[in-house]
């Protein structure tokens, strides 16, 4: 059969890397002989294989079909190429299919009926990808994620993502708008050249070049082509990609369970392959991975004990049978740190739930009552967000500190997290708890510890109460009062409005002007905390015009007017932006779920909103805080300000033309935290200011965490201060562009292979004699894993003051950096850049050449 669009040809390609006993290449030839005919089919492999794949081509009585022989390998990217270029002689006009041979897909029907549909959307729109609905959390793959749905069928793609590790493949899942990457493609071949000759002009004029009858020369040209695939090559970089959620099973043939399924028709009992049915989230799956005997032990613990509540026992008797699940959820605990603990809900060692809560919670007791001396009256603050169950987590562990002789001052409402900070410094309390899972989708929940000083914890103290934690046994060793013994005792007191009217009176001390009653404002507090206190405390600093998105203005566990409750994605501003151009307003607010960071997006002199980063907000409110310090004569001669290695330099270079320092801390406000309290004892220094790049930001003492209540307050007051002077934000920005230089910032996650650890690219990069890159001299490599730095032209080295870490920087001598994270126990890499130019257009070519050079000899040397 074939597939007519229109008056043209839909075309298979096959991307065939050799065969075996049992022919995959065979398995996708033949599923595309029934939608294309033999001379409508092209085979891209290796020249190696080309006999084996002629002969397998013959017993299908496929003769006709046209086999191009690649040379050398190279990656996706060049072979789809390859295949287009060769399409785009015989007929301009083609629609291709692109199929890798190394995958079952049943049923076929509903395969064939899904490629006319994607046909169609190619001749409208171009570039069609395929997306499997994960059915549980996956970490082998990318994904996809779902943008606006289309009228005729499938989603735009908001963007592609890189292999998720658990914790973020379980977000994906639960997050519903995500698609497993199947490497399935629908193409218009005049679409697909054209993003080649704009993405990869290199690559294009290689292929332009091309004589499909010469194979000598064809190798020349091939050598000289990328390794890159053409997710990274082309996919990644453009705008309006569909993606089509797939309605057909998707197998792994790298598994030896998708054979078994495929032969016999059934998976092998105890299977631990990744073979999934993508038709819905709701199907049944094969186990991730061969239960082991110990979370066999717990889930009958837990199953039996009379500890379990009815309702969760109920949940537990319903995985009878389920290894898969049972292993992911007892298979290990939660994962304690600086950050606390955050989980999917429900019961298990492995999620949120009030065992989990109340273990965690009686060591955090053990380490209070063990660190501070006897006859102390130990005080801690429990708050909470507007999570589900947040309010009974945040319950439950005040009865466990009051259960251990700790007075528990627990707020009667949801707070936003800096909230908590300031309570435990303003009443004198020894630590604190936050239940929040700050932006994580719904399904999440989260346990956050803080010190007497009110900053989250260092990674010391996060290994004392560990080790607290670790010694407590979920049942035998939690103590527990009911709420009438704790209040009865004196250990459970609610905090009300007095402590909302302390904080924010402490907020407005740091204003430095009056508000503007006609400054239009939106604001959204994305179903969370900040509701509660920011739109109250904009009116009382004079901000008369606040409109606050309704939709999004209520407690919502479900966040169900977002994809993520997260105020760095753009996304999550739609509603707020519609409202703003109703009420003609200049500035829009969105807080996330615990109001501990901030995201704002400003209006152009078109009526346009752009969304800002933290980089350069963190930046116009230091250029903001310190001209008006000055201009007040109050700038203090001994003034700071902090900021974290991977945040901008713009910052820095405006507080250095007030004379005031920038001090780097390693990544996490817990570090900045600490520095401002290091310098209150000291002396040394005064904090001015303090921010991340992603979106945290901090002025004044009286709270040791990012605080997106306060940073709402000045990034209004700053609006209203430029407004006044007839300016909008994005000209005031453009203005320090143009004075301090144009700066620019990106970051890039990567998922490197199994064989290849994260810390083996990190001493790829640092071990090397790497003096320049993109043109650009390397002033100063900083390898934060042994705390040294060294000139790379002179050997020189110097010791640094941070604390160990795994990670290196390298700053380059015009001013420009990269710096490069690896996970520790993960094949995974964060990569920071951050370039600086005379001119925005100079700042984008050169952010380009040095992500293009250093992602090229990660992918030469450690990737592909």
């Amino acid at each position: 059969m074939m597939i007519c669009m229109g008056s043209e040809r839909m075309y298979g390609v096959i991307l065939a890397g050799g065969s075996g006993k049992l022919s995959l290449f065979q398995e996708a030839a033949a599923l595309l002989q029934e939608i294309v005919k033999a001379d409508a089919l092209l085979v891209v492999t290796h020249r190696d294989h080309k006999e084996q794949i002629a002969l397998q081509l013959a017993e299908l009585k496929l003769d006709q079909a046209v086999i191009l022989e690649e040379p050398l390998a190279r990656n996706t990217a060049p072979a789809i190429g390859l295949a287009a270029w060769h399409l785009a002689k015989l007929d301009p006009g083609a629609v291709m299919v692109v199929l890798p041979s190394d995958h079952y897909i049943t049923p076929r029907e509903a395969f064939q009926e899904l490629l006319r549909t994607a046909g169609r959307l190619a001749e409208k729109y171009g570039l069609v990808t395929f997306g499997i609905r994960p059915g549980t959390a996956e970490t082998g793959y990318g994904y996809i994620k779902c943008g606006a749905a289309l009228p005729e069928a499938g989603y735009r793609v908001a963007a592609f993502v890189e292999k998720a590790e658990l914790e973020k493949a379980r977000e994906y899942l639960a997050a519903g708008s995500y698609l497993r990457n199947s490497g399935i493609f629908v193409f218009k071949v005049e679409r697909l050249q054209a993003e080649y000759r704009r993405q990869q002009p290199e690559l294009s004029r290689l292929l332009d070049g091309l004589d499909f009858g010469d194979r000598a020369a064809l190798e020349q040209v091939y050598a000289l082509m990328p390794k890159i695939s053409i997710d990274y090559a082309i996919l990644e970089k453009v705008q309006d990609i569909v993606v089509l959620p797939a309605v057909f099973t998707l197998g792994d043939p790298g598994s030896w369970d998708a054979c078994f399924a495929h032969e016999f028709g059934r998976v092998p009992e105890q299977a631990g392959g990744v073979a999934a049915q993508a038709s819905s989230p709701e199907a049944t799956q094969r186990p991730e991975a061969t239960q082991r005997p110990e979370a066999t032990r717990l889930y009958q613990r837990w199953l039996h004990s009379p500890f379990i509540d009815s309702r969760t026992k109920e949940e537990l008797q319903a995985l009878a049978g389920n290894e898969a699940e049972i292993e992911d959820r007892f298979g290990g605990e939660l994962t304690f740190g600086t950050g606390g603990m955050r989980g999917v809900l429900g019961a298990g060692s492995r999620r949120m739930n009030i065992y989990v809560v109340r273990r965690a919670t009686q060591g955090f007791a053990d380490y209070l009552n063990g660190r501070f001396a006897a006859g102390t009256t130990i005080k801690a603050i429990i708050a909470y967000d507007s999570r589900r169950f947040s309010r009974e987590f945040a319950l439950e562990a005040a009865l466990v500190l009051a259960a251990n002789g700790i007075k528990s001052l627990l707020f009667r409402e949801m707070r936003p997290t800096p909230q908590l900070s300031f309570a435990i410094r303003e009443l004198g309390c020894q630590g604190g708890i936050i239940i929040t899972a700050s932006h994580n989708p719904p399904t999440y929940n989260g346990f956050k510890v803080y010190d007497e000083h009110g900053g989250q914890i260092v990674p010391a103290r996060a290994e004392e109460i560990t080790a607290a934690i670790d010694k407590v046994d979920y049942f035998n060793d939690v103590k527990l009062l009911t709420g009438a013994e704790a209040a009865v005792k004196g250990l459970l007191v609610y905090l009300d409005e007095e402590m909302d009217r302390r904080y924010l009176e402490r907020i407005k001390t740091l204003s430095l002007r009056p508000g503007d009653a006609g400054m239009n404002i939106v604001y959204t507090p994305l179903h969370g905390t900040g509701a509660f206190l920011i739109p109250r405390l904009l009116k009382e600093m004079g901000y008369q015009k606040i409109h606050v998105v309704t939709a999004q203005a209520d407690p919502d566990p479900d966040f169900s007017t977002v994809k993520v409750p997260n105020p760095e994605e753009s996304d999550s501003f739609t509603l707020a932006i519609a409202l703003a151009a109703a009420k003609d307003a200049e500035l829009i607010l969105a807080t996330d779920p615990d109001a501990d960071r901030v995201g704002c997006a400003v209006r152009d002199r078109e009526g346009a909103y752009h969304h800002l980063s933290g980089n350069q907000v963190g930046a116009l409110l230091i250029a903001y805080l310190l001209a008006r310090l000055q201009g007040r004569n109050t700038l203090p001669s001994n003034g700071v300000i902090i900021k974290s290695i991977v945040t901008g330099n713009l910052g820095r270079e405006i507080a250095t033309a007030y004379g005031v320092p920038t001090v780097e801390t390693l990544t996490g406000f817990k570090f900045i935290g600490e520095k401002i309290r290091e310098y209150e004892e000291t002396g040394e220094r005064r904090f001015l200011f303090g921010y991340e790049e992603s979106y945290g930001y901090l002025a004044g003492t009286f709270v040791r965490d990012k605080d997106a209540v306060i940073a709402s307050a000045l990034i209004a007051e700053m609006t209203a201060y430029y407004r006044q002077k007839g300016k909008t934000l994005l000209e005031v920005l453009d203005e320090l562009f143009r004075k301090y230089g144009y700066y620019r910032e990106e970051l890039i996650s990567l998922v490197l292979p199994e064989q290849q650890p994260a810390d083996k690219l990190l001493h790829a990069f640092v071990d090397t004699d790497l003096r320049e890159i993109a043109g650009l001299r390397i002033a100063e490599v900083r390898d934060y894993r042994v705390g040294k730095a060294r000139d790379p032209w002179t050997e020189k080295e110097h010791v640094l003051s941070l604390p160990l870490s795994d990670a290196a920087y390298f700053a380059l001598a015009d001013g420009s950096w990269f710096c490069v994270r690896p996970s520790g126990t993960e094949p995974k890499v964060k990569v920071y850049f951050a370039v600086q130019a005379d001119s925005a257009a100079a700042a984008a070519k050169k952010m380009d050449a040095l992500k293009e050079e250093v992602l090229q000899k990660i992918r030469d040397g450690y990737i592909f």
